[in-house]
């Protein structure tokens, strides 16, 4: 029993000294880290240089090392607001959404008025799922400001993941109230007509350009908007002026070939199709459209080829799949 424990202990020895010799050596390649290494071993119960150091592993991209020294940080001193509000932000950025709320919550008991921080609460409780913590913290936040235009965008965001898409409207239509600029709310409100088939869609939308008339997301919007409900040159007239400012918009050649299609340019269709297969080689999508044009072109090998290569990127998908059993039986 003795002779295993020994055993043990001296394991567990040279894997600390391996560990030891590994951030040595990364801490002699990188001065800047040598130094907190070397100021830490000098005082090591000094939670500032943890924090200090964590932050120089965060701007390193090593969110598990800054994990690590907040941890440090935060047990050797607990009452440092500022280091929950870094930990929330090591955690997010590797995806572990609970734990970053669980740090925010702990800053918020620090400034429990700070609606900035509020937000920033519900808006990672959002992304993380928790549509009910994020509801909940949005209603903190009305106790204290019924006209926080974030916080009915945020809400509207919200119910729209609770498929409460009245409640979603009208918190953006709220947001727009009391910030007539927030042209994010105007598309959100834009896409919810748009869903119920209401014309407001079109206003909405143009109210959008109004406030960023070059914005390649209103832009793509609205053209999507029109392409829906027929006026399709119209918005080839949008996704042209979005093609000129980004020229490697896959959504924008897909749809503008699709339009080509419909208005039966085929030439203009195939080469728009060419072109989003050479920006995205893995598009299912633009090998199947470009396999609807040769088939209308006459061009049966070669529309049999792209139903084949949709299939390879998008496997199970019905369209191509009826495609290729009409033209090959």
């Amino acid at each position: 029993m003795c002779k295993n424990y020994l055993l043990l202990m001296l394991i567990l020895f040279l894997f600390s000294c391996k560990n030891d010799q590994k951030e040595n050596k990364r801490s002699i390649n990188d001065p800047a880290l040598s130094k907190y290494f070397d100021l830490i071993s000098l005082s090591p119960n000094n939670d500032t240089l943890y924090y200090e150091r964590a932050i120089y592993l965060y701007h390193q991209n090593n969110y598990t090392g800054s994990i690590q020294d907040l941890q440090k940080a935060i047990m050797l001193n607990p009452n440092v607001s500022v280091y929950y509000n870094l930990l929330s932000d090591a955690y997010f950025d590797i995806d572990a959404f609970g734990e970053s709320v669980e740090a925010l919550k702990k800053l918020v008991a620090f400034h429990p008025e700070d609606i900035a921080l509020l937000l920033k609460l519900s808006e990672v409780q959002w992304i993380g799922e928790d549509y009910i913590g994020a509801a909940s913290t949005i209603d903190e936040i009305f106790k204290q400001n019924t006209s926080e235009s974030e916080a009915y965008y945020m809400n509207g965001l919200i119910k729209l993941s609770l498929n409460d898409t009245l409640a979603s409207l009208a918190s953006f239509n709220k947001t727009i109230l009391f910030d007539p600029k927030n042209m994010e709310a105007f598309l959100m409100a834009a896409h919810i007509y748009e869903d119920k088939g209401d014309p407001l869609a079109l206003e909405y939308y143009d109210k959008a350009l109004l406030i960023d008339p070059d914005n390649i997301d209103a832009k793509n919007a609205k053209a999507f908007y029109l392409m829906g409900i027929g006026k399709l040159k119209e918005a080839l007239v949008l996704y042209k002026q979005v093609i000129v400012k980004d020229k490697y918009n896959e959504e924008c050649f897909l749809n503008t070939g699709i339009i080509y299609l419909q208005l039966d340019s085929l030439q203009k269709a195939l080469n728009h199709f060419d072109i989003l297969i050479n920006i995205a080689p893995d598009n299912g999508v633009g090998y199947y459209y470009r396999g609807i044009t040769y088939k209308l072109l006459g061009l049966t090998e070669m529309a049999i080829e792209n139903f084949k290569q949709a299939l390879v990127f998008q496997p199970g998908w019905d369209e191509p799949e009826l495609e290729l059993n009409q033209m090959v039986n």
